[in-house]
């Protein structure tokens, strides 16, 4: 099982590996027959260097086009209040991750990654790439569709996510307005403290409810590194990769 893996906003490749690094040794140590390829946004920022030591040293990029201080920053302040989908309209309501580019073209650089190698057939992504991720698996399936090109993801991870967007226009697509979207195996990663919790359960919601599981480290908007954790995700990711090898 190959994973491509998808950094959070404001990240890049490194910085997702180092905090990947404990969970992938786990999962490894098990099944020397995982491997992950990464790449990252195609939008380069600049950060104030006093958030460097959360979104990890230059260079920094999104998938997204929108205003950092515009967009990201206000979505840390989401809130809890409300079930998901409200407090997602509410946000998009002052507030667009995408300005001039659409989600299409992230989508369309990332489907060529995947045609470049045949062995990818697995998906994670953290925060934003989470996000990007979901959008990803729906692409997929719009596109067998209209052209009859197989769909190459197989299962989802995703970390502290954010619900998929509608690839031409960047709408967020929620589950009460879109119904269920995904419906291969999926595993959401949340913290119980995170203050985005709202988009984790958002992404959840337009998941197969039947092929999706939670697990929650109890922490806030991170990847966790504790061993205890990252064993007991391995252990279900090594479960969800068996139960896909039956078919």
């Amino acid at each position: 099982m190959r994973f491509l893996c998808l950094p959070g906003a404001l990240c890049n490749v490194k910085t997702l590996e180092s905090q990947l690094g404990p969970f992938l040794s786990a999962l490894q140590k098990e099944d020397h027959s995982i491997s992950f390829v990464y790449t990252q946004g195609l939008n380069p920022v600049v950060i104030s260097p006093e958030f460097e030591g959360f979104f990890g040293p230059p260079p920094n990029f999104t998938f997204t086009d929108s205003d950092i201080d515009g967009s990201y920053m206000p979505v840390r302040t989401m809130g809890r209040e409300g079930n998901p989908e409200d407090a997602i309209r509410k946000f998009s309501c002052t507030t667009s991750l995408w300005k001039d580019q659409k989600p299409s073209r992230a989508l369309a650089h990332l489907l060529d990654l995947i045609d470049q190698d045949p062995e990818i057939d697995g998906i994670l992504g953290f925060s934003e790439g989470a996000g990007i991720a979901a959008s990803l698996i729906i692409e997929e399936n719009k596109r067998q569709e209209a052209s009859g090109r197989v769909p190459r993801l197989k299962c989802a991870l995703f970390f502290s996510g954010v619900p998929p967007s509608e690839a031409d226009t960047g709408r967020f697509l929620l589950h009460d307005e879109d119904g269920t979207l995904i419906h291969i195996p999926t595993l959401h990663v949340l913290g119980s403290q995170d203050p985005m919790i709202h988009t984790t359960m958002a992404l959840y919601n337009v998941c197969d409810s039947d092929a999706a599981d939670l697990f929650d480290h109890g922490g806030g908007h991170i990847i966790p590194r504790d061993a205890q954790t990252v064993s007991e995700l391995a252990d279900m990711v090594h479960t969800m990769i068996a139960d896909l090898q039956q078919y």
